[in-house]
């Protein structure tokens, strides 16, 4: 893939690209397949022309993302915990099953240090009730409850951030001491700031601190309500507890109502509130 974003306006023919990645043309042939699914999700195809070869086609915007993924994936040479916060990841926000060779591809990996690394990934969450499943035809997926997918994201990443911290708070406000980070590529900055200039404000009325890294936690899980607010089960009604955690919660919510323009249901507004109960103190 990377070889036809360097030219995409230009066939490039498949003996070309077999003599380039060392692999046969049958391999090539067959990989061709793949990718074309993959890049209809991208809004993106395979042109073909006979005796010419094939080339990327789509518009400029779509090229663009489709570089900045691989940028953000394939070029970095990660750490194998790294790559297994980012192979998560991808299962995360997958709706269907992802090709090995799409996951190969955005991590810049083998499919034999593939199939390790969704060993080790299978190890790794083994007690969180979540199941990587492979199945021929279909792909590779995750499969578990909404609220515990969540809590294994946000677990991955926190693991790493204690291994490696990549930010601090001062003076109230929490800082990326490396923007560059693989790992903060999986989420938008703009939408991280917004998220928590409201979260800094109300949790202040609270008559406890929060540890620097339960603060980082709360941002994550604050991200994924709303990216994905509307996966978490129906409840019939919340609590109708007045606790002043709850009253926070609910004030978080109604503040990100507005700034991002969208309803919140219910159930993300338990969800957190249990999450901000059980948040680290200091």
């Amino acid at each position: 893939m990377s070889i036809l974003l360097e030219s995409p306006h230009l066939f490039i023919s498949l003996n070309d690209l077999s003599t380039a990645l060392d692999v046969s043309l049958r391999t090539i042939q067959r990989e061709v397949k793949v990718l074309e699914d993959t890049l209809a999700s991208l809004d993106l195809a395979i042109g073909k022309r006979m005796n010419e070869g094939i080339r990327l086609e789509g518009s400029e915007e779509a090229l663009e993302k489709l570089k900045k993924n691989l940028r953000n994936y394939g070029a970095m040479d990660l750490e194998k915990h790294e790559r297994g916060v980012l192979l998560y990841h991808e299962l995360f926000k997958a709706t269907d099953g992802l090709k090995s060779e799409y996951l190969g591809s955005v991590l810049g990996i083998s499919q034999k240090t593939l199939k390790q690394d969704l060993d080790a990934l299978s190890e790794e969450i083994r007690h969180s009730r979540l199941k990587i499943l492979r199945k021929p035809g279909y792909g590779i997926s995750l499969e578990g409850e909404e609220k515990d997918q969540r809590m294994v994201f946000v677990n991955l990443i926190l693991q790493r951030l204690e291994q490696s911290p990549i930010f601090s708070l001062k003076e109230g406000e929490l800082i990326s001491l490396e923007k560059e980070d693989p790992i903060l590529t999986m989420v938008e900055a703009k939408t991280m700031e917004e998220i928590q200039r409201i979260l800094l404000d109300e949790v202040s009325s609270l008559d406890f601190t929060l540890t620097d890294l339960a603060l980082f936690e709360l941002i994550l899980y604050l991200d994924l309500s709303v990216k994905r607010k509307d996966r978490l089960p129906k409840k019939k009604e919340i609590s109708r507890e007045l606790s002043p955690e709850l009253l926070v919660t609910q004030g978080i919510y109604q503040r990100m109502e507005k700034v991002f323009s969208c309803e919140l249901p219910q159930e993300e507004v338990l969800f957190f509130y249990k999450v901000l109960r059980s948040a680290k103190r200091v």
